[in-house]
């Protein structure tokens, strides 16, 4: 219990640093995300996406980013802040992966990607986190064989009668 208390605002005080950083300097996000936004627009047969609305985005995400780190840090629907978190950061950690085996050698270009992949994964962990109780799965099993096992012994009781 002491050990989730400790972690659970630890791996959200990375959402949070990034999402404040994402507010406060969209400028540099928007440059990371540019092209490959580009990519996909084009793809799907959009138009593209102006940095202005970008960077609007860009700092929506990263408030939304700062919500629910906070949410997670503070205990408030963590499991849920926590799904909320990976479903929206998935797709910022796809910016940061290696688009060669050049890159994914290099430290500087595979560690931002590392992190965030670990970020997620952290935070994957917290949105499965039950907080020691079992699983609505596991009681229910747990009922039907403590269930089967009381009606054995009132067969035995009544037979030994």
């Amino acid at each position: 219990m002491l050990i989730r208390r400790l972690a659970q605002p630890m791996i959200a005080s990375t959402f949070i640093a990034q999402g404040l950083d994402a507010v406060r300097h969209p400028d540099k996000h928007v440059d990371l995300a540019k092209d490959k936004v580009d990519r996909v627009t084009t793809a799907a047969g959009l138009g593209a996406i102006s940095p202005t609305q970008l960077g609007l985005v860009v700092r929506a995400h990263g408030a939304l980013t700062v919500l629910l780190g906070l949410k997670v840090a503070l205990g408030k629907k963590p499991r849920g802040a926590a799904t909320l978190l990976a479903l929206t950061n998935a797709p910022v950690v796809s910016l940061y992966l290696p688009e060669s085996s050049t890159e994914a050698k290099d430290p500087e270009v595979s560690g931002p990607f590392i992190a965030r992949l670990t970020a997620l994964g952290a935070i994957l962990m917290l949105a499965t986190d039950r907080g020691g109780k079992p699983s609505v799965g596991w009681r229910i099993n747990k009922a039907a064989h403590d269930a089967k096992g009381s009606l054995a012994d009132r067969k035995d009781a009544i037979l030994a009668n």
